[in-house]
């Protein structure tokens, strides 16, 4: 996993002039949400929200990476097919992974359920690969755009977040941001489908579903944060403002901006999934660019 020696200091500028050697735009790879990838078990991890699970063949005796991949969706939706190329490519590095769908807008709930959902989905996989001969080391929880925002708060603060979950507690020891928006301010006409109502009708539920306000939260927590600088959805400034936030907070972040790469680009298989396997491994580090 990350650590310190391989996090360069944040500088905004370097936003303006990104091209840095070792971090060129991979080829992407379309997903095919039609047809999710083959040989996974799909379960419900709790009542009425699915995922599903990759495993190896065998347990390994020792440590074993163990993550948990959770879609975007504006807040109103979780379609987790679009990260099934993703899930199934790290899955086929060794790690057991678990693609999960969360409840959101479009189910009829409103905030903190779709962050209970994806806490809870932590601890469940946690517990699932404990029981198949796996010992979870690390474990990851990763998000794409809203879901790397909840996904956000969910490593941050899980014990907030744990809700009515029947697995027993987890708590993930790495989060992935791939495209986050992590300040609510800047995506409020979007996030009012989280909250369901306006910023003025719960102003303190608003603030604590800020990640970047939580930055001294969980200082163990390592983080790889991932952002294409073609990103017209989300702002790469994002992820470098949530990445100064949990540094000053004594997090080990690594954050990579990948020149040309856009807003769906950045998490299919062949762009995410060597950065990100690469980090958990320690095999070949994403070179900072921020």
């Amino acid at each position: 996993m990350g650590r310190g020696d391989r996090v360069g200091s944040l500088a905004l500028a370097c936003l303006g002039a990104l091209v840095t050697a070792g971090c060129g735009a991979p080829a992407t790879v379309a997903s095919d949400a039609a047809n999710p990838p083959q040989g996974t078990e799909t379960t419900e991890y709790r009542p009425g929200v699915e995922a599903d699970v990759y495993l190896p063949t065998a347990p390994d005796s020792g440590p074993i990476p163990v993550v948990v991949t959770v879609p975007g969706g504006s807040w109103a939706t979780a379609d987790r097919t679009g990260l099934g190329p993703l899930a199934e490519a790290l899955a086929a590095e060794g790690m057991v992974v678990v693609n999960a769908r969360y409840r959101a807008s479009g189910d009829g709930v409103a905030f903190p359920t779709p962050v209970e959902d994806i806490a809870c989905a932590v601890s469940w996989t946690s517990a699932r690969a404990e029981e198949e001969g796996f010992r979870p080391e690390p474990l990851v929880l990763a998000g794409h755009s809203a879901g790397a925002h909840l996904a956000a708060l969910a490593a941050l603060a899980p014990d907030e977040f744990r809700g009515d979950c029947p697995a027993p507690p987890a708590e993930p020891d790495a989060f992935v941001g791939m495209a986050g928006p992590y300040e609510l301010a800047e995506v409020e006409s979007l996030v009012v489908a989280l909250f369901g109502a306006a910023r003025e009708a719960d102003p303190a539920a608003w603030e604590g579903a800020d990640p970047i306000r939580r930055g001294a939260e969980r200082p163990e927590l390592d983080v790889l944060l991932l952002h294409g600088t073609s990103d017209d959805a989300v702002a790469p400034e994002a992820s470098a403002e949530l990445a100064m936030a949990l540094r000053e907070g004594g997090h080990d972040v690594t954050l990579t901006l990948l020149p040309g790469v856009d807003h769906d680009e950045l998490y299919t298989a062949a762009t995410a999934a060597p950065l990100i396997t690469d980090w958990i491994t320690g095999t070949g580090q994403p070179t900072p660019t921020g």
